[in-house]
C-alpha cells in the first residue's frame, strides 16, 4: 500500500489552528548512523491539500532509524516514513512524536 499522508488532529502551538492532514515534504538521511529526519507539512484537511492550498505549519519529525539493507534501492521511502512515524511514541532522542497513532492515508486506486 502506498501512503500519501497521515491523518491526525494536531493543534499548531504557534497559531492555535487545528490541522488534520500531514505530508512528508523534506527527507534527510544520515548514512553514518542510519538516522532519518523527515519534515512534515500540516494542512487543515486532506481535501485542502488536494486543492493545492498551502500548509498551515511545518512540523519536524526527527530521527527514525533505518537499517541499511539490500531492499533500500527499491523501497518507497515516504511510505516507510509514514508507517514508522505512527508507531513510535518518542524519537531516538526521547522527543514526543505528535504523529504517534495517526491514521495512514492510502493513495486512492486509479480507475
Amino acid at each position: 500500500m502506498t501512503v500519501i499522508g497521515l491523518n491526525k488532529e494536531i493543534e499548531d502551538a504557534g497559531t492555535g489552528a487545528t490541522t488534520e492532514f500531514h505530508r512528508v515534504c523534506v527527507i534527510q538521511i544520515n548514512r553514518r548512523n542510519g538516522g532519518i529526519s523527515a519534515t512534515f507539512d500540516s494542512y487543515v484537511t486532506q481535501s485542502k491539500w488536494e486543492q493545492g492550498r498551502q500548509p498551515v505549519t511545518v512540523m519536524q519529525q526527527t530521527s527514525l532509524v533505518l537499517a541499511e539493507n539490500e531492499a533500500m534501492g527499491e523501497m518507497d521511502l515516504d511510505t516507510w516514513i509514514y508507517n514508522e512515524s505512527v508507531k513510535v511514541e518518542t524519537d531516538v532522542y526521547g522527543n514526543h512524536n505528535p504523529l504517534f497513532g495517526a491514521v495512514l492515508m492510502p493513495k486512492p486506486a486509479e480507475a
